[in-house]
């Protein structure tokens, strides 16, 4: 595995740019969220002739990114389509240098997107494996990327913060700036509960994460709390 050290704030051009390699299909753990790599991708050229493709995971995202370009926040020196239900894409490719869009109309336009990329991200990309459970757009547009002819001299990058277990990472992006975390982890779920209680009581700011809406109420009734 392949380690790039950041010292900003925001990643650097310069830094995005390793994360891409022609020809290559590379899994990036940017450690943290906000950090600027999305942004960063937009500040990316694409090659003479092609364009860079960025594969958002909610339309949403393309909305947010679309007015950012607007107000010259996100690739604002770019020439860009956003593409999402509703908004096809209108342009041809050799007016374009961004194209951001989400998994359905990628699908909906590979044969054209085909052979004309330069650099292709997919933003956010554990949630992309989650969800290809139940949304099979995610499921065929990952079997293309990685089976499929026409994208052999474009480099694809999968980029998350929060990579599943057992996902492959070919690049990790070390925050200088960020002291190390210790993660302790336990079976014992009264011993958890316990510990939470202590810290409430005690004045700490605590976080919380639970699926179970019992295990919350239980704490905050031993920590003698009644709001949240």
């Amino acid at each position: 595995m392949k380690i790039l050290h950041n010292t900003e704030k925001w990643l650097s051009t310069e830094l995005i740019e390793e994360c891409f390699e022609t020809g290559k299909k590379l899994y990036v753990d940017k450690v943290v969220t906000g950090n600027g790599f999305t942004t960063g991708f937009g500040f990316l050229k694409p090659a003479i002739g092609k364009v860079n493709v960025l594969i958002a995971p909610s339309k949403s995202i393309v909305i947010d990114k679309k007015k950012e370009h607007a107000t010259g926040e996100f690739a604002a020196k770019l020439r860009c389509a956003f593409v999402y239900e509703g908004f096809p894409l209108r342009e041809h490719l050799s007016k374009l240098d961004l194209v951001v869009i989400v998994s359905d109309s990628f699908n909906n336009n590979s044969s054209e997107l085909k052979g004309n990329i330069d650099k292709l991200m997919v933003d956010e990309f554990h949630s992309v494996i989650v969800q290809s459970a139940f949304r099979p757009a995610l499921k065929k547009m990952i079997y293309a990327l990685e089976h499929e002819e026409g994208y052999e001299d474009t480099a694809i990058t999968f980029v998350t913060a929060s990579p599943l277990i057992d996902t492959r990472i070919d690049i990790e992006i070390k925050n200088d700036f960020m002291s190390d975390r210790i993660l302790h982890t336990t079976k014992d779920l009264d011993n958890s509960i316990d510990r939470c209680v202590e810290s409430i009581k005690s004045g700490k700011k605590t976080m919380i994460f639970t699926q179970d809406s019992n295990t919350l109420k239980k704490i905050l009734k031993n920590a003698e709390r009644n709001n949240i």
